[in-house]
């Protein structure tokens, strides 16, 4: 029963499926944090400007190193590199989770950061990788980058519900 169920065409779906999960995660981790701010200005006792601070070093953490995590796909293999990106990302969630204080928020923050950007250039190269050229794979990376989109939803409406 289970041979029939698995067949090289429904694992490239859940391939992709898998990498929906880690991109809307990601994406979803970004978005929901500016709703949250407010909560978190009054946890902390901050200003607002200070604040700033938390989705700016993510923001500058993430872009810096995309590039970076790419070269160690194209140097490591692009499924490696995704899994200990997936897996410290969760770890800098559940960090960010607890965060003491401001600092202890940045710093944990980054290391979000740093391990979400992997899966920028991974995800694509994995999704390039799985499905043929053409039709078959645009619209594989059609329905990843809906995942962006859905996070883009999602992310207010859970972090607006946290205060």
């Amino acid at each position: 029963m289970l041979k029939k169920f698995v067949t090289a065409d429904n694992l490239k779906w859940w391939v992709l499926f898998t990498v929906i999960v880690g991109t809307f995660l990601g994406r979803l981790d970004q978005t929901i944090v500016n709703l949250a701010l407010p909560k978190i200005i009054s946890d902390f006792g901050i200003t607002v400007s200070s604040a700033g601070w938390i989705a700016t070093a993510y923001i500058l953490a993430n872009a810096v190193f995309v590039p970076v995590w790419g070269k160690l796909g194209d140097v490591y293999g692009q499924k490696r590199i995704y899994i200990i990106g997936f897996s410290l990302f969760i770890f800098g969630s559940i960090l960010a989770g607890i965060a003491w204080s401001l600092s202890s928020m940045i710093v944990f923050r980054v290391i979000q950061a740093i391990a979400g950007s992997a899966d920028y250039p991974t995800a694509m190269a994995i999704i390039a990788y799985t499905f043929k050229p053409g039709k078959e794979r645009a619209q594989a990376l059609g329905i990843w980058s809906s995942s962006f989109a859905a996070a883009s939803v999602f992310g207010p409406l859970l972090g607006g519900t946290t205060h």
